[in-house]
């Protein structure tokens, strides 16, 4: 029976000692990681989860966010929620060791292209700086994008236009981080059709032209109306909206017993309304139209803009 016990409470200490290794080297691998991005990219990256396991090859980042540069705005210019990573790693000759992707999934939930009043934009100010000497090549890259936010200083009052990419496209051959690098921030604004994104060299910096799709591919875009569900009663969110709208245009019309709001955001008649759904539970209506044509981008942009404002009141 001692021995029993012995044997149970060395297995114990032996998985703490386990996981709790592993969890300190996660956490050092971390905080490497993020120093070097930070360094190669020239503005700050922090990631909310890293785990790595050498022994089965893989690697899996949760919440990784690349801050604007300096001369933009706070906000994150690029928000992976999810990067999972099959690799293999050569360690003979030990002098110089080989690291090869084998297969790279990321989601990219959100990319900010942002020109401050000077009309610089935040992508120019990006850096990328890796390495040439120890390139990483990537078999396969799966990509998902859902989201580009446009967002431009250089009026009065800012412009902001969302589009809604929801792009699924895989890649092969990637030689580079810089390729990956530029891949991620480039690719997005093509799919948008912003202009400015042929200043990356896209052909140039990812090689075969067949490497990227060529077709534009928008989801819901040219309806002009869009709906979000959130948790928030319908008054509170009426107040916030009418500070978003009034920095973003010109209020023309408010109604809080109907929950209705119309603003002119650059020369956009956006309308929002507020439809309760319960106690804490409100579904928001956002329409633009210009010359009796749909502006789903503005009406987007508005919405983008009220859910920010959200998350930061509710963070306070």
């Amino acid at each position: 029976m001692r021995i029993l016990k012995r044997i149970l409470i060395f297995i114990i200490i032996a998985l703490a000692l386990y996981f709790g290794v592993s969890h300190f080297k996660d956490q050092i691998i971390k905080y490497s990681v993020e120093s070097y991005l930070t360094r190669s990219m020239g503005a700050k990256v922090e990631m909310e989860k890293f785990r790595m396991d050498l022994i089965s090859g893989s690697m899996r980042i949760a919440g990784l966010k690349l801050y604007n540069p300096e001369g933009f705005s706070p906000e994150i210019l690029l928000y992976l929620p999810k990067i999972e990573v099959e690799f293999d790693l050569t360690l003979v000759p030990l002098s110089h060791p080989r690291l090869l992707l084998r297969h790279v999934d990321i989601n990219l939930d959100k990319l900010l292209f942002e020109k401050n009043k000077e009309g610089k934009s935040n992508m120019d100010s990006i850096k990328i700086e890796f390495d040439p000497k120890k390139p990483i090549p990537i078999d396969l890259l799966n990509l998902q994008i859902r989201q580009v936010i446009e967002k431009d200083y250089r009026y009065a009052k800012p412009l902001v236009r969302s589009y809604d990419i929801n792009l699924k496209k895989s890649y092969t051959n990637i030689k580079n981080m810089d390729q990956l690098a530029f891949l991620l921030m480039a690719e997005p604004l093509k799919q948008a059709g912003i202009k400015g994104a042929e200043i990356f060299g896209l052909t140039a910096l990812i090689g075969s032209p067949a490497a990227l799709p060529v077709a534009v591919a928008l989801s819901s875009m040219g309806k002009g109306k869009i709906q979000q569900e959130v948790e928030e009663p319908a008054y509170a969110l009426f107040d916030l909206s009418l500070k978003v709208l009034d920095e973003l245009g010109d209020i023309k019309k408010q109604d809080k017993k109907s929950y209705s709001i119309t603003a002119s955001i650059h020369g956009a008649e956006v309308v929002v309304r507020f439809e309760p759904k319960s106690e804490n539970k409100t579904v928001i209506h956002v329409s633009a139209s210009k010359f009796f044509l749909s502006q789903h981008e503005i009406a987007s942009g508005a919405l983008y803009e009220i859910l920010e404002g959200l998350s930061k009141q509710t963070k306070q």
